[in-house]
C-alpha cells in the first residue's frame, strides 16, 4: 500500500510542469472574468449614485411619447401650456406655474487646447429656468436677452472652448 501511495505521489509531482500551463490559463481566465465583473458593477454603482444625486424630488422632466432622451423629444406649445395647468404644478412668486420648456441639442465645438472638434450638449432655456432650478446662478456677466443669439456657459466650458464674455 505504501508503494502505491508513493507511486501516485511521484506521478503527481512529475506531472506538475504539464499541469502548470492549464492551471495558469484557468487562473488567469477566472481573474479576467472577475475583473470585468467588478468593473461593470463599479460602473453601475457610479451611474446609480450619479442619478440619485442629480435628481430632485420636486421636479419632473416630461418627454414626448416616442422620445428616449431629452434631445429626441419635441412637445408642441399647446402641450406645454396644458402641462402648466395641471393641478400640483408649483406656482412661482408671481403666481405663474414654474415650468421651463427647454430644447436640448448636441453641437460640435473646437476645444481651445488642441482645436479638435468635440460634442457639446446645449440647452435652450426660457426665463423660467432659473426659477425651476434655483441652484443655477449667474456669477459673472448677465442674463441672456430674448431673440438674441447669446449663451450662458459655466467656467469650465468657457476655459475649455475659449469662449469670451
Amino acid at each position: 500500500m505504501l508503494r502505491e501511495i508513493l507511486a501516485v505521489v511521484i506521478m503527481n509531482l512529475r506531472s506538475i510542469p504539464q499541469r502548470m500551463t492549464a492551471s495558469t490559463v484557468a487562473v488567469v481566465g477566472v481573474a479576467a472574468a472577475v475583473a470585468v465583473l467588478v468593473t461593470v458593477l463599479g460602473m453601475a454603482q457610479g451611474f446609480r449614485q450619479m442619478v440619485a444625486s442629480t435628481g430632485h424630488e420636486d421636479r419632473a422632466i416630461v418627454l414626448a411619447t416616442a422620445a428616449f432622451s431629452e434631445s429626441g423629444s419635441l412637445l408642441p406649445r399647446d402641450t406645454v401650456t396644458a402641462l402648466s395647468d395641471i393641478p400640483g404644478v408649483r406656482l412661482g412668486q408671481d403666481g405663474k406655474p414654474m415650468v421651463s420648456p427647454e430644447a436640448v441639442l448636441v453641437a460640435s465645438l473646437k476645444r481651445a487646447s488642441d482645436r479638435k472638434l468635440t460634442q457639446v450638449t446645449l440647452r435652450g432655456i426660457s426665463f423660467g429656468a432659473l426659477d425651476v432650478r434655483p441652484e443655477i446662478r449667474i456669477v459673472e456677466g448677465r442674463m441672456f436677452r430674448p431673440a438674441v443669439h447669446e449663451i450662458i456657459v459655466g467656467d469650465l466650458a468657457r476655459t475649455e472652448f475659449g469662449l469670451a464674455l
